[in-house]
């Protein structure tokens, strides 16, 4: 059962992420931890709010202040609270008294979109969404869509990427669809035709045992949600610290290796087969990754080299090996017209190192957002990289594609791809292990930082799984 205080905090979940400010009376304690507080602040003066430039703010709460001050220091607070908030930003008031007249003093505030006025408990909590129109408007009387329904995913690229596959088949059975997301997925499925509206919330902003009364609380509001948090990790992948993840080897490959990544959401979602993921680039950044491709040169071969992924078995060692550091043979040399592009995050800057001015090498890890990297698969002529997402976006599009597997099989991974090399490390019976792993732990023999199904791989598997590609450009070209 979802409680009154449960339910005043779910309200508030989509308009008060980022950076904030909580300007509470009489409360013990914040509603979310990533609020800014007065203790936190060591007595931050609510009446000035100097610490803070106009329009920083993401958002701002207010519990128990407006009814404690005259009506004069009321309109100049709200004032106050509303020149720090960033346009888009939220104004969230909680009332214990409603007198009626909030939204009349906001009118001398500035323009706004009213998007939560409910009553909770005996607690009246409003939501003020601050706009450019030169008109306020207050959307929370909008019925909620009758077909709506609520797709939950949170995680990293490849979780959203996987999710996004289920949309169009939503959208063809005549359903309003809210992609509920963190900031990552936000970040790829901005621009898909198939979302009719995104309800985005922090990282961590729930704690783990609320997920459960959170979605049933969307269930209550739209109607009907299709849930596929751990249809990844979790119901393929075993999650450090349950019991699943201990079991034996033999057990984990036969139980959950029977399951496809796509298959499994779709059936989650109600939706047929086959897999629809998709990226959709705005025209700025098709004509900036158009343009590199041009800067780099129409007649080079353009490998993409996915450096890490987001878990320590998603490293690749031989990167070096491979395409030959100065002094050292590798596909660099062997291959002229091979130019090749390191991408990952700020983390994969430090596996660039050596590369350093090499004129047929470009180094974007840290440089290029998630978005950019995957508006480039139109104009690479490869990609190679462990099991990422990246890589599974690379997999089921046209552009070929080499993949170190790790911790699944080629079935759980690649099943649905189309022109794609599986590298499998032989003789590691742990192979696929099915594990997620977050660190050296004891379920995973790492070495050099690298996890033994990555150090079966040889640097010659990756060169002749590459060269085919390159040969097979060559003689299209001839």
């Amino acid at each position: 059962m979802i409680t009154e205080g449960q339910r005043i905090k779910f309200e508030l979940v989509p308009y008060t992420t980022g950076v904030g400010l909580d300007l509470s009376v009489g409360t013990k304690s914040k509603l979310f931890r990533h609020w800014i507080s007065k203790a936190e602040t060591r007595g931050l003066d609510y009446e000035k709010l100097t610490e803070f430039r106009d329009g920083s703010l993401h958002f701002v709460f207010s519990s128990g202040v407006l009814e404690r001050v005259t009506e004069q220091e009321k309109v100049s607070l709200l004032k106050l609270w509303w020149s720090k908030l960033e346009w888009g930003g939220n104004l969230c008031v909680l009332l214990e008294t409603d007198d009626g007249k909030l939204e009349d003093r906001m009118g001398a505030v500035g323009f706004w979109d009213l998007k939560v006025k409910t009553e909770v408990g005996g607690l009246h909590l409003f939501v003020f969404h601050k706009i450019r129109d030169r008109a306020s408007r207050r959307s929370y009387l909008a019925p909620v869509p009758q077909n709506a329904t609520v797709v939950v995913r949170y995680g990293a690229i490849g979780d959203c990427w996987i999710m996004s596959s289920v949309l169009p088949g939503l959208k063809d059975a005549g359903r309003y669809v809210i992609a509920n997301v963190q900031e990552t997925g936000l970040e790829l499925l901005r621009g898909n035709p198939h979302i009719d509206a995104f309800l985005v919330q922090d990282r961590d902003q729930l704690e783990n045992d609320e997920l459960t009364p959170w979605w049933e609380f969307l269930t209550e509001r739209f109607g009907q949600v299709v849930n596929l948090c751990e249809t990844m990790e979790g119901a393929v992948c075993t999650l450090p610290g349950r019991s699943d993840h201990a079991w034996p080897n033999h057990v984990r490959q036969k139980y959950l290796g029977a399951r496809n990544y796509y298959e499994f959401a779709h059936d989650m979602a109600g939706v047929p087969l086959p897999p629809r993921p998709g990226f959709y680039p705005t025209a700025e950044e098709r004509a900036r990754a158009a343009k590199r491709r041009r800067d780099i040169g129409q007649d080079k071969f353009i490998l993409l080299w996915v450096l890490a992924g987001s878990a320590v078995h998603k490293r690749l060692f031989q990167t070096d090996f491979v395409l030959g550091i100065p002094g050292s043979p590798g596909l660099l040399d062997r291959y002229p017209e091979l130019h090749v592009i390191f991408v990952g995050d700020e983390s994969c800057k430090i596996l660039e190192a050596g590369w350093e001015g090499h004129p047929k090498v470009t180094r974007a890890s840290g440089e290029w957002s998630v978005r950019e990297t995957l508006a480039m698969l139109d104009q690479v002529d490869c990609v190679v990289g462990p099991e990422t997402g990246i890589v599974n976006a690379a997999g089921i599009s046209d552009v070929p594609t080499v993949v170190a597997l790790s911790h699944t099989s080629e079935h759980t991974l690649c099943a649905h791809w189309k022109n794609y090399t599986a590298l499998t490390p032989e003789n590691v019976p742990c192979f696929p292990c099915y594990r997620l792993h977050y660190g050296n732990g004891p379920f995973c023999d790492m070495q050099d930082g690298a996890a033994a199904c990555v150090r079966a791989l040889s640097p010659e598997v990756f060169q002749e799984a590459i060269a085919s590609y390159i040969e097979q450009a060559q003689r299209s070209a001839a």
